[in-house]
């Protein structure tokens, strides 16, 4: 035995990798998707680059903003959970080199293929578009080695089927699997058939994997734990197991009814069973926001519950919270986003019935992604990183508090005018005077009002990723 090696211990928070998640978003993610909508809104012409461009942001995003969180949390979270120590320092820089890389390359030059015609162009940016690909699987990878080890230590807590979300992790295993190499087969075959964008059908079918089999049940594992103890929400006494496996086996049906319509001939027969566990699916997520309770909170909290005798305090936390308000109204971010979630599934839902019963509709599932990622996931990694982060990492509370208000003002500005006009049927427009002239800008500042909140949530976080911790700000 090396006498000199350091004992195991658990992994610190990688503040530089949420770090890299907030400047990427910020500099690429969120400043792309603002110069989409600024064309659209406003009637600007739209260019040759378009298409190229809103895929480059979704992947932006999904990626930089929302995979670089996920996996800077669960890299944390995961090892306490699982009671593992592990040494992972390296294998972190790893990631952030990858995907940054992986990142840089897609920003750079899949929006710039469109503009390369020539086949010497085109041969050469597409193998550069290609690599970005290799480079972000390759840090997924690295990641996944990290959560499969972790997993494989984990101790056994089936004895507590209330606290097993075990599943859930693996399901979000799967979709770092099946988005990662989708994404690069989708991007070979750029390469090899010198397109300008990836085939449309099938990268929204890896943007839906990615929402649900790695953001939904990410939020779910890690809601679970967390956010009813941060909101005083009732403690968890049904079966969390039990929900895993009926989530696992209704996205799993769903995905491939998905698959099987767009490879057998005659697919459309599967439309109806498909729409069916659409609904299915639409109402498990609903059930579960219900059971969490965190949107008006109609159960008992669980410190209603403890049987300690309540002790006096000089100063008493804040109502209905267990904080004293040192990370601002972060309540405000995350009730938003649940309200987000269940607007998106109840729209879903409704497409769902409408396409099996052929309900003439216009409602389209762009607005309900944008629902589910601007309009819920966002707020969400907002409000779980100002509350959670700062003990994560040392710090303890944020430097200002003050601000949390305004970022949850912002994305929800930002999430109402993006999704808004994507979903208003167009007789209701027609009603509204100048109802076109009307929505359309709202579309065109979306994007300015998301690149205010995310530069502000910086300007909050920073301080926090220091690792200092930080003086209770005077106003508490």
């Amino acid at each position: 035995m090396n006498k000199s090696a350091k004992p195991l211990s658990y992994p610190s928070f990688p503040s530089k990798m949420l770090h890299l998640a907030i400047i990427i978003a910020g500099l690429a993610g969120f400043t792309l998707g603002a110069h989409i909508a600024f064309l659209v809104g406003f009637d600007y012409s739209l260019g040759k680059g378009y298409h190229a461009y809103i895929q480059s942001h979704g992947h932006i995003q999904l990626i930089g903003w929302v995979g670089l969180f996920i996996m800077s949390v669960s890299l944390y979270f995961m090892p306490r959970l699982g009671h593992f120590k592990i040494e992972i320092t390296k294998r972190v820089k790893y990631i952030s080199f990858f995907i940054t890389i992986g990142i840089l390359l897609k920003y750079i030059f899949h929006s710039a293929l469109p503009y390369y015609t020539h086949v010497s162009w085109t041969s050469t940016i597409t193998f550069l578009t290609l690599l970005s690909s290799v480079c972000i699987f390759i840090g997924i990878l690295i990641y996944l080695s990290i959560v499969l080890q972790i997993a494989n230590g984990m101790k056994n807590q089936l004895k507590d089927p209330t606290k097993d979300i075990r599943l859930l992790f693996i399901i979000m295993i799967l979709g770092w699997i099946l988005y990662g190499s989708a994404h690069f087969i989708l991007s070979a075959i750029l390469h090899i058939n010198s397109q300008t964008i990836l085939l449309p059908n099938w990268n929204l079918f890896m943007v839906d994997i990615f929402i649900y089999w790695i953001i939904l049940p990410i939020c779910f594992g890690v809601g679970l734990r967390a956010i009813p103890l941060f909101m005083r929400l009732p403690s968890i006494q049904w079966n969390t197991l039990y929900f895993s496996k009926i989530y696992f086996a209704v996205v799993l049906i769903y995905f491939g009814l998905k698959l099987g319509y767009q490879f057998i001939d005659n697919g459309q027969l599967l439309l109806p069973y498909l729409n069916i566990l659409g609904f299915i699916k639409n109402m498990t997520i609903l059930w579960f926001v219900y059971q969490l309770d965190v949107i008006i909170k109609l159960k008992v909290p669980w410190t209603d519950t403890q049987k300690e005798e309540w002790i006096p305090h000089k100063k008493e936390s804040r109502k209905h919270y267990p904080d004293y308000g040192e990370f601002g109204h972060f309540e405000w971010l995350i009730k938003s986003a649940f309200i987000w979630l269940v607007f998106a599934a109840l729209l879903d839902a409704y497409l769902n019935i409408a396409l099996l019963l052929h309900i003439p509709t216009e409602l389209s599932k762009d607005g309900i992604r944008h629902a589910i990622l601007l309009g819920f996931t966002t707020p969400l990694i907002m409000g779980m990183g100002v509350r959670m982060v700062p003990g994560m990492t040392g710090a303890l509370r944020l430097k200002n508090p003050g601000t949390v208000l305004w970022i949850a003002v912002l994305v929800n500005g930002a999430a109402i005018s993006r999704v808004l006009p994507m979903i208003l049927p167009s007789n209701i427009l027609d009603m509204i005077p100048n109802g076109y002239e009307i929505i359309m800008p709202l579309f065109g500042v979306s994007g300015i009002l998301g690149v205010a909140a995310i530069w502000l949530f910086y300007f909050t976080m920073n301080p926090v990723l220091k690792g200092k911790r930080l003086p209770l700000p005077k106003s508490i």
